[in-house]
């Protein structure tokens, strides 16, 4: 197949050097002879030639068109190829999905967190809506995502089952301290205001300053000179990427900045009355295959990164110490790289089937 394109690059390339030296040698004949006044123009030839020229064209044209218009739209699969990911490696038991319980289990924390995971046998993970490809619902209604999937390597790790908690950012800090949940798994950009209610672990991956626009439009935000020049510029911030607000104060402080309680109200958005949504690049390229006719841009010179972290229980050293070293070695281990090609680069680690071509199904030159 590479020789066949090869070849026809090659004609091409001679076809044009040759029309290019026959072009100038015409403009070389029409010289002289419009100067020794030889040059007769048969004007009704060459309206005729002109005639025939545009019905050739317009004829082309509208073939083309009819064409495009005919032949069937290609099938857009990445969508559905993201909505059907699974783990990369075996889930442990979950023994429920269900909504933040009301009732505070404070009395019941008289031991260290993680004496009371092992003991119970069952480690409890929060995660919240609209935050992927770290925690999402599949096809089969099953909950994944890098986070979760995270969270079934760490409940493995301890020995215990899982049990899934929906969060939000106001009910997160108050749900880790009084046992609730012990471990959030959607990912947060660590800032020093959660210094002071829960504590977190460290990083496991980094959130990349992006801008997510309308794809024609990713040329015009590929730099923050640009950027900076744009009049009227309204840019929506999701309530859960706080980390980015003091950047995008400091950087663009005649934007108008629409505050959004979730990613998804930007997609959504018929009227458009945003012009770009600001989230991390890494989370944002799975939007996008949901929503593929928006880009995520960075812009240039120098990518801004922030870490995402797990929020932890306030004050618990020790599991905070285990949650530490264990995301240590996953990434010694290679294990964190795997997952981040898995959830966040979109690649599998299957082998796929090659496209049928005419050289290696009908021909078998290749195999």
């Amino acid at each position: 197949m590479f020789q066949l394109f090869l070849v026809s690059d090659v004609l091409i390339s001679r076809f044009g050097t040759q029309l290019a030296a026959l072009h100038t040698l015409v403009l070389a004949l029409l010289g002289p002879f419009a100067l020794s006044k030889r040059l007769n123009v048969q004007w009704k030839n060459l309206l005729r030639y002109a005639v025939v020229t545009v019905v050739v064209c317009g004829i082309s044209v509208a073939g083309t068109v009819f064409l495009l218009g005919a032949a069937p739209e290609p099938d857009y699969t990445k969508y559905r190829t993201f909505a059907q990911k699974d783990f990369l490696h075996d889930s442990v038991l979950v023994k429920g999905i269900k909504p933040l319980s009301m009732e505070s289990l404070q009395s019941n924390l008289k031991l260290p967190r993680l004496q009371i995971i092992k003991e119970r046998g069952v480690i409890r993970v929060g995660y919240m809506k609209d935050t992927l490809p770290l925690a999402f619902f599949n096809s089969d209604g099953q909950l994944v995502g890098l986070g979760v999937e995270l969270a079934h390597l760490l409940a493995r790790e301890l020995n215990v089952s899982l049990e899934f908690v929906l969060v939000n950012r106001e009910t997160m800090a108050m749900a880790l301290n009084d046992g609730r949940c012990d471990v959030v798994v959607s990912g947060i950009v660590a800032t020093p205001q959660h210094v002071q209610v829960i504590d977190f672990s460290a990083a496991f991956m980094d959130a990349t300053f992006a801008f997510i626009v309308q794809d024609y439009l990713r040329h015009e935000f590929g730099s923050w000179e640009d950027v900076k020049k744009m009049k009227g510029l309204k840019v929506g911030l999701p309530s859960k990427s706080p980390c980015f607000t003091a950047l995008l104060r400091e950087e663009l402080p005649q934007a108008s900045v629409i505050s959004l309680e979730s990613a998804r109200e930007f997609f959504t958005d018929q009227q458009r009355m945003i012009d770009a949504l600001v989230y991390g690049a890494e989370q944002g390229s799975a939007w996008t295959l949901i929503y593929p006719e928006f880009a995520v841009v960075v812009p240039r010179p120098i990518p801004l990164t922030a870490p995402v972290v797990f929020p932890l229980p306030l004050e618990e050293r020790e599991l905070a110490d285990f949650v530490n070293t264990w995301i240590a070695l996953k990434k010694k281990d290679g294990t964190m790289h795997r997952l981040f090609a898995h959830w966040i680069q979109g690649q599998e680690t299957g082998e796929q089937e090659p496209r049928w071509s005419i050289i290696r199904n009908v021909l078998h030159w290749v195999k």
